[in-house]
């Protein structure tokens, strides 16, 4: 399991791994299996940045690699190339499986987000268009403007679903009285500030 964890780049659970199979290791005498071991902890060594801890590794497993002699070695070359891709094949099978639990813990927490961020937008269209009402019954009616002003038209285009700009009219003792008013600011800002 130490070359899972280096695969996935846990080093912690990777050398407690390397220090355990050590102390395995120890009690065999099988030149091959001491060199798996130090090639392991050559490349833990690599890959956490202590080199020469890496060139000790390396060197050791160079000396065992000399070592074995040419029958003994084949022989247990074949049993080990056997047992390294039996290895190899679970190892992948189990680094898929990491990954896909952290694909599908991911794709769960998005979808949290989603429908977290998708009940705000609906409480804040709903506030805005409430909102919106408020806004459209202050405004005169297009019947009342048209009566005032009659060769008069209404462009009113708020630039979101309410405006900062507004318009009024009123009669009062016989004078019509127009406010237009442009407010600073677009949208829900401006129709706040209105």
């Amino acid at each position: 399991t130490a070359e899972v964890y280096l695969l996935t780049g846990r080093f912690a659970e990777a050398e407690r791994d390397l220090m355990e199979a050590t102390k395995l290791v120890e009690k065999i005498e099988n030149k091959l299996i001491h060199a798996h071991l130090y090639e392991n902890w050559y490349k833990f060594y690599e890959a956490t940045g202590k080199y020469k801890e890496a060139l000790e590794a390396h060197k050791k497993l160079f000396e065992i690699n000399k070592a074995l002699s040419g029958e003994e070695r084949d022989r247990d070359l074949r049993n080990m190339t056997l047992r390294f891709e039996f290895n190899k094949l679970e190892k992948e099978k189990e680094v898929y499986r990491l990954h896909s639990i952290e694909v599908e813990d991911a794709n769960l927490k998005i979808s949290q987000q989603k429908q977290l961020i998708e009940e705000k937008n609906k409480d804040i269209t709903d506030s805005i268009q409430y909102a919106r009402r408020i806004q459209e019954a202050m405004l005169p009616f297009q019947e009342e403007f048209q009566d005032l002003f009659p060769e008069s038209f209404v462009l009113y285009k708020p630039k979101d679903i309410i405006s900062g700009d507004f318009y009024w009219c009123k009669e009062s003792d016989g004078a019509l009285i127009l406010a237009v008013a442009d407010c600073t600011g677009h949208g829900v800002p401006g129709a706040l500030m209105s």
